[in-house]
């Protein structure tokens, strides 16, 4: 029999929903935060780190299961959704 641990569809789409959900409300809270203070690099990096974060803790777990695949794919979106965002705010 193979060891290799099996992907789930589930597990996945679980984790990219959590994520979407959980990295968007830090990701909220993070750039309001930084948008009070002012500072046009604060605000940059708060539209980014928190997805960037949550994919590096993600990424760090080495999990075989497709929960934290999902997790990295959603954390990355949200943190170049924050990205843009965060520059259409300092730049404009």
């Amino acid at each position: 029999m193979s060891d290799e641990p099996r992907f789930s569809a589930g597990n996945f789409l679980l984790g990219l929903f959590t994520s979407l959900f959980v990295v968007s409300i830090a990701n909220l809270m993070a750039a309001a935060f930084a948008a009070q203070s002012g500072v046009r690099l604060l605000i940059l990096l708060g539209g980014v780190l928190p997805g960037a974060v949550i994919a590096f803790l993600a990424w760090r777990a080495k999990k075989d299961s497709g929960f934290h695949l999902g997790v990295i794919i959603g954390a990355c979106i949200v943190a170049l959704i924050g990205g843009i965002c965060g520059t259409a705010l300092v730049f404009s």
